[in-house]
């Protein structure tokens, strides 16, 4: 194994665990599962690292690599899996919201998104992070104006929640 391949790669994954951490968080049901895909990502990035040429920006390559790990964990859970599992809570992602007020208003929206489905969460985490349409397109492979369409019927979907 080449060193220098292995340590810019863990500087990479250094660099960017909390957008890995993030886009795992939104497609787990519970501790485990989010251990589980946080793992599973690392582990396919470092299988993609050495085929990675710079053809796009480090973080939509790992975006693009993270949502697909992340679909692809959840085709693959049985029903069994999803009726047994238990929500997670504000605190176990670093208690990202400051205050009471901003807490609660995190968990009502975090309690919405998980109703939607796959692909919507995925989506709306892409906009939530503030990304330009042309690359949640990139990463997702599609068009800027099916981000347009699909962001504006999530944006309906939740004011309806």
């Amino acid at each position: 194994m080449d060193k220098e391949l292995e340590k810019d790669f863990l500087e990479m994954i250094d660099a960017h665990e909390r957008v890995i951490y993030k886009v795992c968080y939104f497609s787990a049901k519970n501790h485990d599962e989010l251990d589980d895909l946080f793992q599973e990502t690392v582990l396919n990035l470092w299988k993609s690292f050495p085929n990675f040429r710079g053809d796009s920006k480090v973080t939509t390559w790992i975006y693009r690599i993270a949502l697909n790990t992340c679909i692809n964990f959840n085709s693959q859970r049985s029903t069994h899996d999803r009726l047994l599992t238990v929500p997670l809570t504000t605190e176990e992602v670093g208690n990202l919201a400051a205050d009471d007020d901003r807490d609660s208003l995190f968990q009502e929206l975090h309690e919405s998104i998980d109703r939607l489905n796959e692909k919507e969460r995925q989506l709306i985490l892409l906009w939530l992070e503030d990304m330009s349409y042309q690359t949640m397109a990139d990463i997702l492979g599609t068009t800027t104006n099916n981000i347009g369409v699909k962001l504006n019927h999530i944006r309906h979907k939740l004011r309806k929640m």
